[in-house]
């Protein structure tokens, strides 16, 4: 099946991601809000860039059957953004590799699967005695709600049923995703929001 072949290819890219992005921080309960807006400002970056080409590229029946728009978590992030008080408008868009319509799924794996992940993600944020005061609500960590699981499955189903010719292309697309995300987080670390989060936090 494609999915697993995908997270064989992905696996030593994967890990790399989780320890930039403070997945042992938080994990063991200890993330800082600093370290929580530098995340936010990591995945808004990358939705506001990717997420529009995705909508282009994926092809209109297999955009149907994962109810795409359903997908985006942009608003999300941005009501995020707006809580821990960062103006999107002072957060620059990093040009990274172009989506087409024959990687696009590969690079929506990736999303998808911080999806997945954000329903562990966010019990442990709900419980992180340093995020308490700020009263968060953690919008992009649960944007599926409900649906999470069945989302998740759907989009399985799309991606082993892809033909074998487009095995690699996909392939190479969650890898370039994944490359987008450890590139962003390299250029922030240490962290360019000296600006944006107060100092200490």
């Amino acid at each position: 099946m494609l999915q697993k072949l995908i997270k064989e290819a992905t696996q030593d890219m994967h890990s790399s991601l989780e320890g930039l992005m403070h997945v042992e921080e938080i994990m063991n309960g200890v993330l800082s809000y600093r370290q929580y807006k530098r995340m936010l400002v990591i995945n808004y970056l990358v939705a506001t860039e990717y997420e529009p080409q995705l909508i282009v590229f994926i092809d209109p029946i297999t955009a149907t059957r994962l109810q795409l728009h359903q997908r985006i978590k942009l608003d999300a992030l941005l009501k995020d953004l707006i809580e821990a008080e960062i103006n999107p408008a002072d957060l620059k868009k990093e040009a990274g590799f172009i989506i087409d319509s024959k990687n696009a799924l590969g690079c929506l794996y990736v999303l998808e699967g911080a999806t997945l992940g954000g329903n562990i993600i966010v019990k442990k944020l709900k419980d992180n005695k340093y995020l308490a005061p700020y009263n968060l609500h953690f919008h992009y960590y649960q944007v599926y709600g409900e649906q999470l699981i069945s989302y998740w499955k759907q989009f399985c189903e799309v991606i082993n049923e892809q033909p074998e010719q487009s095995y690699q292309k996909i392939i190479d697309g969650a890898n370039n995703m994944f490359a987008v995300f450890i590139e962003l987080c390299r250029q922030m670390d240490p962290s360019p929001l000296s600006d944006i989060c107060d100092p200490g936090q």
